[in-house]
């Protein structure tokens, strides 16, 4: 992965960094229209002094992608080609194009003025070299850095984490979202501490989008039980006989169809705890954490159900229950909750904060009635979770995280704890730490 750009042309002593998280300018000293090509370009016959080349960095998943633009004085300009590769060149008396491993691939790029194809070529030769030094302050690369990555192939998700099935940093590319790679910690880790906001977190995952996923640990990095928690235990929701309660959101009682039934309308109780949270410790925050959503899967297991009373069982009962087949991906984009701002999902929250997802726990380490006390995710205390586990005769029940991924003292009016989880930006940096408790992963907020 790839953060900062530095050049050095020619006889120049100093290189070119970029300046923000968008650009990178370099200038062309000597640039000269092909022989024959169109003069109507945006450069007109020749390529002006002040004309440069513009590198533009795109983030995605896997890191960043470049652009690479011819722009003259008056700031027009035209994309040449793109690419994720580790260098970029541009080659004495060849023309611009396409980035590959080897450098800049020849080629042609078509004029934004005039629409017309020109080419240009360089009198001068200079590289664009990666720094990839400075890109080890990121927090998703120094994760990376600091554990050995393995394949969660051979884990068996029916029996908890231990030495022997699964403990460390593990990826995927299995049901998760559009199939994209996700790293994800289990078992008795002891590297995934961040300190940030004035708290202490612990890592669940690096994002399939490259952002990282928190859960709350406390004021201090070895709290446990109820220190672990925000403010008192509360339920999760207000009422418990009707199918709509098990939502993180909820269209209401009374309604007659699923769809009405689970609209994104009202707050869930524990909703409103988190977005206060939120509100009092984390509004100023704000611009470090993303909206990668959270998942309260509502689909339904035994394909029918749903509605009012009738009995109910969702899609973690049937994943974690009956198959022990967790995933990160969710089913069904009305409930990936995120905020109006997302590009994704169903837009409803308020705040970007939510709950661990049951099948996230699974992933850490937890079995559905199994006991295990040396799992991260164990604090001593009962905590809720995102995802709905079913409606029957007691009403509605929500998974809950403790010694075992369960709905044990499940109902949602129950008094149960509640453990907030964020999403770092994937462009969070780092000051400090190692990931342990004593020395935490520090997130750069200045």
């Amino acid at each position: 992965m790839v953060d900062a750009v530095s050049t050095k042309v020619n006889s120049y002593d100093d290189g070119y960094v970029f300046s923000t998280d968008e650009y990178l300018v370099v200038p062309i000293n000597c640039v000269e229209l092909e022989q024959g090509s169109n003069t109507n370009s945006p450069f007109g016959p020749y390529i002006p002094e002040q004309s440069f080349i513009l590198v533009t960095r795109k983030e995605n998943s896997q890191g960043f992608e470049y652009y690479v633009s011819a722009k003259d004085e008056v700031g027009y300009g035209t994309k040449l080609s793109l690419s994720d590769e580790i260098e970029i060149k541009i080659v004495n008396d060849n023309e611009v194009g396409k980035i590959t491993e080897e450098g800049l691939e020849l080629g042609s790029f078509s004029s934004i003025v005039s629409g017309k194809t020109s080419k240009i070529k360089t009198c001068e030769s200079f590289d664009i070299d990666i720094d990839e030094d400075s890109d080890s302050a990121l927090l998703r690369n120094k994760i990376l850095e600091d554990n050995e990555e393995q394949s969660d192939v051979s884990i068996d998700f029916s029996q908890i984490s231990s030495a022997t099935n699964g403990e460390g940093l593990y990826y995927t590319n299995a049901n998760t979202e559009n199939s994209q790679r996700t790293y994800y910690f289990r078992g008795a880790v002891e590297n995934n501490y961040v300190q940030f906001a004035g708290f202490y977190w612990r890592i669940i995952r690096i994002n399939e989008d490259g952002s990282v996923r928190l859960i709350y640990q406390g004021e201090t990095p070895n709290a446990t039980s109820g220190d672990t928690i925000i403010g008192r235990k509360s339920a999760f929701n207000s009422s418990y006989n009707n199918n709509a309660h098990i939502g993180y959101m909820n269209g209401g009682r009374g309604n007659s169809t699923y769809a009405e039934t689970h609209a994104n309308i009202n707050d869930s109780t524990i909703k409103e705890r988190l977005d206060t949270w939120y509100e009092e410790n984390l509004l100023s925050y704000a611009s470090y954490l993303a909206d990668s959503g959270f998942c309260g899967d509502r689909s339904i297991a035994n394909g029918r159900g749903g509605v009012g009373t009738l009995i109910t069982y969702y899609g973690a009962y049937n994943r974690l229950y009956s198959n022990k087949t967790p995933q990160f991906s969710c089913p069904q984009s009305n409930d990936l909750y995120t905020t109006s701002s997302s590009s994704k999902g169903n837009k409803a929250l308020d705040y970007p904060i939510g709950l661990i997802t049951a099948d996230e726990a699974a992933y850490a380490g937890g079995v559905y009635n199994k006991n295990n006390d040396s799992y991260y995710l164990n604090t001593g205390d009962y905590y809720w979770t995102m995802s709905p586990w079913s409606f029957a005769s007691a009403g509605a029940d929500q998974c809950n995280v403790y010694l075992v991924v369960s709905s044990t003292d499940g109902n949602v009016t129950n008094s149960v704890s509640a453990r907030p989880v964020i999403n770092l930006k994937s462009d969070v940096q780092i000051s400090d730490g190692d990931g342990t408790s004593s020395n935490p992963y520090v997130i750069k907020t200045n």
